[in-house]
């Protein structure tokens, strides 16, 4: 083990890929971190002790890793056994089922790391050229076969699942460097020295930085919680083996759970974070408890501009609702009309304007909701907003108007539109004559002498009724029963039951979330209407260039 220390540490990943343990001791009870801390090899004790090393256990001469570093005078393994001791490195992720001895997430890592080129070319075999990804079955197929079998295909299936957005297709790149699954500090990029670059002198002078306007998040709520714009999450306690989605309680009192199963502790998320996922339950209980509807983050934006960015209309309607406000704006100054626009759906802009936000509001670059409509090349936007009155003939900052903005980015229908209203504008403003002087009204004071009729109220006498004359009977019925004490059989639950949509209902949500936007919201690729478009015309662009070079 000394000369592995001297002569290289890429031995040592090699040696934790074939199942070698750092916890063994030698004839005088040394381990392998009793060597290391000798040799002032700091990021050996590191590794070893992930890998299940021990720096508790005394040597012969009753000498822990840390005290024969400080007599050796050792300063990069003192302090890396500090930094050990500080981070705790030494827990362990063991599973029954896989080796007992060993945190499996790491020496499955140990191993992809070891057989990295084999596997990248069994990979590429069988992965899909299109999205570069393999199916789940060929990768359990491929570990199996490649002779690693210190863990079972239910511990792999449940790495899989927990770290994959899409368990059936695989990543296997991601998946080989171990990001999904394990730390950063706990990867071999981690133990390489980092050489510092030398900077090159520059001659010019330095550009001063773009000023952004970034809000702060506010200091931390009572008893050391976040700030206010992290909520608590929702989080729905039953037992999974009774009750679900589609079997409900019959009654409150049949759902017992909450007295025999362990309460979670809280989770906080960011409210935006909520919106974009449309966790009502967790926005209600954040509005109960306080947090206003129109809290901004860093970026002044509300929660309202979320949901509108992400074309939720059920989101949108509940935070307007809730008194959500539709005439703040971000740091852009855009207004979630601006926002809703720039996601291309109909619905969303239709709430917003039912409830009172403004049309031809401008934003930093006086860009108005008609001009984001334009640029998503979404018609039945650009149409209701010029059934509602919208400006047409409205210019930027860079005094390009929405006929030039529907020529560079529009489709060929909404540039035919615009030029359409454009010119018929043009054509009654040319049209449209001198108004006349309105003539003198000599007869708007005859309502004001109009006399209206009151009503005539009658004075009414209002008696206090005398009190009744003392009764001993009376007094004697009222004592007794004041001293009468009903016992309370009301019921209590300490975890009120969440209502949840059933599988039908999330079925049925997820066929409108579809043709809300298409098929392509169920994969990974899906691009809002902005860069849809403008990815429609780099390649329309890209063919004519080819065209044109052929020619």
């Amino acid at each position: 083990m000394i000369r592995i220390f001297n002569e290289n540490f890429k031995l040592l990943p090699i040696l934790s890929a074939y199942s070698a343990r750092f916890d063994l001791t030698d004839q005088s009870l040394n381990t392998p971190v009793h060597l290391a801390a000798r040799l002032n090899q700091g990021k050996s004790i590191k590794f070893m002790i992930q890998r299940g090393g021990t720096m508790k256990t005394k040597n012969a001469d009753n000498q822990l890793p840390i005290k024969i570093a400080k007599i050796f005078k050792n300063k990069n393994a003192i302090k890396n056994i500090r930094l050990v001791e500080k981070k705790h490195y030494s827990r362990k992720v063991m599973s029954p089922k896989s080796n007992p001895d060993r945190d499996y997430k790491i020496h499955l890592y140990d191993w992809l790391q070891e057989k990295y080129d084999r596997l990248l070319r069994r990979f590429h075999q069988v992965e899909n050229s299109s999205i570069h990804r393999i199916a789940s079955n060929d990768l359990k197929q491929i570990i199996r076969e490649e002779g690693f079998s210190q863990i079972t295909s239910d511990d792999l299936h449940d790495l899989i699942v927990r770290h994959e957005t899409n368990p059936n297709e695989i990543d296997y790149q991601m998946f080989l460097s171990g990001k999904l699954f394990l730390d950063k500090a706990f990867l071999l990029p981690a133990f390489i020295q980092k050489t510092n670059k030398r900077k090159k002198t520059k001659t010019t002078k330095k550009q001063p930085a773009i000023p952004i306007a970034i809000r702060n998040e506010g200091p931390r709520t009572t008893h050391g919680n976040p700030p206010l714009v992290y909520i608590k999450k929702h989080q729905f306690i039953t037992d999974q083996t009774r009750f679900n989605r589609d079997q409900i309680p019959k009654h409150v009192i049949n759902d017992d759970s909450a007295y025999y199963l362990d309460k979670p502790d809280p989770q906080f998320i960011h409210i935006n974070n909520a919106v974009y996922r449309g966790d009502l339950h967790t926005l209600v209980d954040a509005f109960k408890s306080g947090v206003p509807v129109d809290i901004r983050d860093k970026f002044y934006k509300t929660p309202l501009m979320i949901a509108a960015a992400n074309g939720d209309l059920e989101t949108t309607n509940f935070l307007l609702q809730c008194g959500a406000n539709v005439h703040l704006e971000d740091h852009f100054k855009w207004t979630p009309l601006h926002h809703a626009a720039n996601s291309g759906q109909l619905g969303v802009v239709r709430a917003l304007v039912d409830a009172g936000a403004k049309i031809n509001h401008e934003s930093l670059t006086l860009a108005t909701p008609l001009s984001r409509a334009i640029e998503n090349s979404s018609l039945d936007i650009v149409n209701y907003f010029i059934q509602k009155k919208a400006n047409v003939r409205h210019e930027n900052i860079t005094q390009h108007s929405l006929l030039d903005l529907a020529a560079d980015f529009a489709s060929p229908q909404v540039f035919n539109t615009i030029r359409t209203i454009y010119e018929q504008e043009g054509s009654k403003k040319d049209n449209k004559k001198p108004k006349p002087r309105s003539k003198s009204s000599r007869n708007r004071k005859k309502n004001k002498n109009i006399e209206t009729l009151t009503p005539v109220i009658k004075p009414v006498k209002l008696e206090v009724p005398l009190p009744r004359r003392g009764s001993l009977l009376v007094a004697e019925e009222k004592l007794i029963s004041s001293n009468d004490t009903y016992e309370s059989i009301t019921y209590h639950p300490l975890m009120k039951w969440t209502d949840q949509p059933t599988t039908q209902e999330l079925l049925d949500k997820k066929i409108n979330l579809r043709n809300q936007f298409t098929m392509n919201i169920d994969f990974p690729d899906y691009k809002q209407p902005l860069l849809a478009n403008a990815q429609a015309k780099l390649e329309r662009l890209e063919t004519l260039v080819r065209r044109s070079k052929k020619s």
